[in-house]
Order: structure tokens, then C-alpha cells, then sequence
């Protein structure tokens, strides 16, 4: 029996529900009244700001979850979702101007933070951004169309707060202001420890952000159109010019993967090597993604050589691990027994 024809009515029916959706004429008034006090969003996005680039200077994850809280950034995203559904170009175009208007906002706010506090140091909450993969778009499709279904439903609102923690908006723009402050105090200061991660943290944290944005504005899109807002010949015309972003947005993440899953495969092998061979001690671990075909190298500290075939059994070990793709090696350093 198939379940589809099953669904297909209770979910138009729970659509249509007045008490499960927004009128058209509340909605509009509601995006309105979110864009229409500028001094308000401006204030609450450089307190957002400043909240999560000393909670990223400082590495502290609840202090940048209270920043996601706090930023506004999520009424200008619906708003420009709607006004493509609809379309309205006077919506859209308000909206795509507030959100260009909070990217140089925050990114400024954290640029000059990070400078004043003399104190530019890419720690693990700021790494954490600057790699994003296929799963960042995932999560910002699913986290875009739970803010439009909350938005949509009043008996929901209340879970807005959760949605905005779960796609982060602000700390990556706050990393791009961090990783050009370090691009500064290399240029200035020739600070090499900051050379080689700058470029990357500023590129690749906002890499994520826009992926975030892109995943959010059409997951919400879609959300809307569903609930019957809008018109359905404007779909055709949003996802042919959303069709090219797909591709710049798709492109880097797909190329980013190989590099995440590959850091994940080692984090394994790094977990069965401990558990397996305890007198052994991880020294350090070089990985090459980008290499064809990828590589890692271990090194290992051991009490004494291992022989021959303790060496092959480890190699064969890893090597399953990471996968045929993967050319794995190994060093074995000395160290005295404990």
C-alpha cells in the first residue's frame, strides 16, 4: 500500500488549517514590521558581533551560542525568501540590502575588535569554521525551513531561538572579520604564525556563511510556496536563477568533503591505534587531502622497533580503515619505556 496518496490529503488539509499558518495579510505585516527599524537591527547585530568574536578570541562555545540568540540576521533571510515566492521586488530588494548591510556590519565590528584587543589567534571555534562541507548545507536546508514553518506557525514561534542556534549566521562572518584581521598583522607585522591559515579562515569561513544563506533562503522558499504563499510561476523563475548559485555554493563544498571525511577516517584509525597498541604513542599525523592519491603519514612513538610484521599488521590495519584511495605511511620514533 503506498503511503503517499495516504499523506497527500492530511497534509493539505493540515496546511490549509487557519490555526496552523499565518494569514498573508499578518505574514506581510510581520516581515514588514522586522524591516522597518534599522537603528533596532543595527544594535542588536553589533551586540551579536561583538558577543561572538570575543567568544571566538576566546574559544568559548557558550558565548557564541548567545550570540547566535541575539543576531537579527534571520528576518532579512525570510524576508528575501518571501519576497522571491511572491515575488516582490520591492521586498527583495529590501531585504538583499539589509542583509548585504549586516555582512559588512558584523564583518567590520569583528575586523576591529580583533585589532583593539591585540590578541589574533585562530583557536578551535574559529577552525571549526573555515572548512565547511556538503553536511553545512544540509543543516542550513533543514534549519531554513524550520524557521519558515515557525514563522508561518504561531503555536511554534517559540522554537525560533533553537533554529537560530542551529544555523549559524554570525560567528562565521565573525571569523571572516577575525582571519582579515590576521591578514593585516601579517602585512604589518610579519607575523608568519598567522601566514598560512589567514587566507584560508577568511575565505572558507565565509564560504559557510554564504552557504548558510543560500540553504536557508531556498529551503524557506520552498516551505512557503508549500503553505501556498506566493505563486507557483515564480518558483520556475527562483530556482533557474538560484541554479548558478547552486553550483558556486556546491562546487567547493563537494571538494571540501574529501578533506572532512579523510580527517574523520584518521580521527579513527588514531582511536584504534591507542586502543590496540597502548605502549605506542601518537607523535604526530600529517594529512594531504589534496594529494593524488591522498595521503597521511603517522608518527608513532614506540619503546622499541617494531618488527616487520607488527609494521605490515598496523599498515593493514589503517589502510582499512582509511580506505584503498587513501596512501598511508608510518615513522617509528624511540622513546624510553614507562
Amino acid at each position: 500500500m503506498e503511503l503517499a496518496p495516504r499523506l497527500r490529503p492530511w497534509l493539505r488539509a493540515y496546511l490549509s488549517n487557519p490555526r496552523n499558518r499565518l494569514p498573508q495579510n499578518q505574514l506581510d505585516a510581520l516581515l514588514d514590521a522586522q524591516l522597518e527599524d534599522p537603528v533596532r537591527y543595527a544594535v542588536l547585530l553589533a551586540l551579536a558581533a561583538g558577543i561572538a568574536t570575543y567568544g571566538l578570541i576566546g574559544d568559548s562555545s557558550p558565548v557564541i551560542i548567545g550570540a547566535m540568540i541575539v543576531s537579527p540576521l534571520m528576518s532579512p533571510i525570510l524576508g528575501l525568501a518571501y519576497g522571491l515566492v511572491r515575488p516582490d521586488p520591492g521586498l527583495r530588494s529590501r531585504s538583499l540590502r539589509w542583509i548585504v548591510w549586516g555582512v559588512l556590519e558584523v564583518v567590520l565590528i569583528s575586523f576591529l575588535l580583533s585589532n583593539l584587543s591585540g590578541y589574533v589567534a585562530y583557536r578551535s571555534e574559529v577552525l571549526n569554521r573555515i572548512e565547511p562541507c556538503s553536511l553545512d548545507l544540509w543543516v542550513a536546508l533543514i534549519s531554513g525551513a524550520a524557521g519558515a514553518f515557525c514563522t508561518l506557525n504561531p503555536q511554534v514561534a517559540s522554537s525560533l531561538a533553537g533554529v537560530a542556534i542551529a544555523v549559524a549566521l554570525v560567528p562565521p562572518l565573525c571569523v571572516t572579520g577575525i582571519g582579515l584581521a590576521g591578514l593585516m598583522d601579517v602585512v604589518n607585522h610579519g607575523n608568519f604564525l598567522l601566514s598560512d591559515l589567514s587566507w584560508p579562515v577568511t575565505s572558507g569561513s565565509f564560504l559557510l556563511f554564504f552557504t548558510n544563506l543560500f540553504g536557508i533562503t531556498v529551503a524557506a522558499a520552498l516551505v512557503l510556496r508549500l503553505y501556498g504563499y506566493g505563486r507557483r510561476t515564480a518558483m520556475g523563475r527562483l530556482f533557474a536563477s538560484l541554479s548558478l548559485l547552486l553550483a558556486a555554493v556546491v562546487i567547493p563544498l563537494w571538494l571540501n568533503d574529501a578533506s572532512v571525511f579523510l580527517q574523520a577516517r584518521v580521527q579513527k584509525s588514531l582511536h584504534v591505534i591507542e586502543r590496540l597498541y597502548p605502549a605506542m604513542e601518537i607523535k604526530t599525523v600529517i594529512a594531504q587531502p589534496k594529494h593524488q592519491p591522498p595521503q597521511v603519514e603517522f608518527v608513532l612513538g614506540v619503546p622499541r622497533q617494531p618488527t616487520i610484521d607488527e609494521r605490515r599488521d598496523i599498515l593493514r590495519l589503517v589502510a582499512s580503515i582509511l580506505g584503498r584511495r587513501v596512501q598511508a605511511s608510518f615513522s617509528f620514533v624511540s622513546r624510553a619505556s614507562s
